[in-house]
């Protein structure tokens, strides 16, 4: 028999018990961050283009899922990214600070065919609002590996870092007429591409370049500019009172920039499981700086771990 219809690639279908399995990983770690004083909040799945375009992620803005509104006229988009879109409802509602959220929300990307990447997908996190401190990083982080353990996963490896490090060393010791490589600096790093790195001109940048690829906590700590930052991972891993495995990354950047300050990924069997870190930096370009941190959990890919992890 010749079946004519078929579905878009990279979209979602799942038939029972797999549909009920994800439900229920989604309904039980959202109940638990509701217990944990994360509540729900359900936007939008479309917005207008014009008012989010220049403020969302640089990488995303070639993926955007486009229509015009016929009542407006205006040009929408499916929503390609969620913490966006709870940073504006938190700003344009002007609640108590400080505030928690949780949300389980579908993104759409337009990725590319050939990519393997899913276009489609739900997303599982938390927020936090108008707090600015180390207990608060501490407090997402020991809250996303609780919800990580919720779902029965364990040998969990845990990569903190600090981009402000990597910003404040250049701001320092990169020589000024050098200035005009510090883009391709920063995606080297981003790379960890430490051997061509080694061959561009840095100045006295080059100099501390092995202490960060190697984590030499001794070394960083005598470099003034950046003394409070290595600190505060430090403070923070300690803090972290879980069985997990914590890896203190000073030689990372992430560019393009989404995160500013500390950012995690929480990792188990080499997978990368959750995401997170500070985006107040996202705050102000959108208007008004407030503090803010959160994670995020790809639900189609964890429940993609899960399945490969029982058989």
């Amino acid at each position: 028999m010749s079946i004519k219809h078929n579905i878009p690639k990279g979209v979602l279908q799942f038939f029972y018990p797999h549909s009920r399995k994800r439900r229920d990983i989604e309904n039980k770690i959202m109940d638990y961050l509701d217990s944990k004083d994360y509540k729900e909040i359900v936007t939008p799945t479309f917005i207008y283009e014009d008012n989010v375009y220049q403020d969302l992620y640089e990488p995303l803005k070639s993926k955007l899922f486009k229509f015009v509104d016929r009542n407006s006229g205006k040009t929408i988009i499916l929503r390609p990214d969620v913490t966006l879109q709870v940073a504006l409802a938190v700003l344009l509602a002007d609640i108590d600070l400080p505030a928690r959220f949780s949300y389980a929300h579908y993104i759409y990307r337009d990725e590319k065919q050939h990519a393997n990447l899913k276009r489609e997908f739900k997303q599982i996190g938390a927020e936090i609002f108008g707090q600015n401190s180390i207990e608060t990083d501490i407090e997402i982080i020991t809250l996303a590996i609780d919800v990580l353990n919720l779902v029965d996963i364990k040998d969990l490896v845990v990569r903190i870092s600090d981009s402000q490090i990597i910003d404040k060393l250049l701001d320092v010791y990169l020589s000024p007429q050098f200035f005009d490589k510090k883009k391709a600096i920063l995606r080297l790093i981003n790379k960890k591409n430490l051997s061509f790195l080694k061959q561009m001109p840095l100045g006295e940048f080059g100099s501390i370049i092995d202490a960060l690829f190697l984590g030499d906590i001794n070394a960083l700590l005598k470099i003034e500019p950046i003394k409070p930052n290595v600190e505060n991972l430090i403070e923070i891993s300690k803090k972290i009172n879980k069985d997990c495995e914590i890896f203190l990354d000073f030689f990372y950047y992430e560019y393009p920039t989404y995160h500013s300050g500390v950012s995690f990924d929480i990792f188990s069997n080499n997978a990368v499981l959750c995401t997170g870190g500070r985006y107040g930096n996202l705050m102000q370009l959108m208007g008004k700086y407030i503090p803010a941190t959160g994670f995020a959990i790809n639900l189609d890919k964890l429940m993609d771990f899960l399945y490969t992890k029982e058989i």
